[in-house]
């Protein structure tokens, strides 16, 4: 093993941790796709069938039983535990559409017929995919929560991570799967995909706007010039409580009354019939 498996299996943990540190601190599980993880958990226990058979290394060992039981962890709060505010309506992509098709790659696709080996294929093509209910929650509810952003930015990492191991594996030894790198290939290009199409929902959630807040631009002219035509409305108000009370005061004044009375007087040499 070298420093990037082990750094891509440190990444994937950490991304898997989060997520579940997530789900029990606040005790809620939207915007998770419980089919994503109930796959994963899937991936990992057909994978590791092998784990009270074949013995690698105490690292490997410990890993796996780590992954089987933090995955387990988090599809028991999703629909266990925390199941009244998983959002059902929005994670309703159908897991068969994704479990056959990679049962029957893995089954004509393995390199040798024997039943760990079809299981260990199966697992491979299934996590390319597993993050495709993930993907379309986010699309039908148009939002995003910065959990599952960490969460898939690990296995991003993760991922690629694996990917140089690879490289440096076959430059090295001359010696590489191939149906490891391929599907890796594919789940890394999910992943772009995912970053790719909400790409505008992260910009708008760090401009401190989101959906439910956001107001178009036709909505905004109209609010001002409402705002504008109630000022106007208050200025001509105004003018006209000040021209009133102006009257007021030159009424209640005597001087100014008698002085209205003389100027109405006719003037010297003037008949009041004229």
């Amino acid at each position: 093993m070298d420093i990037l498996q082990i750094f891509g299996d440190y990444i994937h943990l950490l991304g898997m941790f989060i997520l579940l540190m997530k789900l029990c601190l606040t005790r809620n599980c939207g915007g998770i796709s419980g089919k994503t993880q109930l796959l994963n958990a899937i991936v990992f226990t057909t994978r590791y069938m092998n784990l009270t058979t074949t013995y690698a290394s105490l690292y490997i060992t410990i890993m796996k039983i780590i992954y089987i039981s933090i995955t387990y962890c988090t599809v028991l709060s999703i629909f266990l535990f925390f199941r009244k505010t998983y959002d059902r309506e929005r994670d309703a992509f159908r897991m068969e559409l994704l479990i056959l098709p990679c049962a029957v790659l893995g089954l004509f696709l393995t390199e040798y017929l024997d039943t760990m080996e079809v299981f260990w294929t199966f697992s491979v093509f299934l996590e390319a995919v597993s993050i495709v209910p993930q993907v379309y929650m986010v699309s039908k509810s148009k939002q995003v929560e910065s959990t599952v952003v960490s969460y898939i930015s690990c296995l991003g990492l993760y991922r690629g991570c694996y990917l140089m191991h690879w490289l440096y594996t076959y430059l090295k030894l001359g010696f590489f799967r191939k149906m490891s790198v391929a599907t890796g290939i594919i789940q890394l290009i999910f992943y772009c995909d995912f970053f790719a199409r909400n790409l505008p929902i992260l910009k708008q959630k760090n401009n401190g706007k989101g959906f439910e807040n956001s107001r178009p631009e036709e909505d905004t002219k109209t609010v001002d010039s409402m705002v504008d035509k109630s000022v106007r409305v208050f200025d001509t108000q105004r003018d006209e409580c000040k021209s009133m009370d102006s009257v007021v005061v030159l009424t209640n004044n005597p001087l100014a009354a008698s002085t209205e009375k003389i100027a109405l007087l006719p003037s010297k040499g003037q008949r009041i019939s004229d």
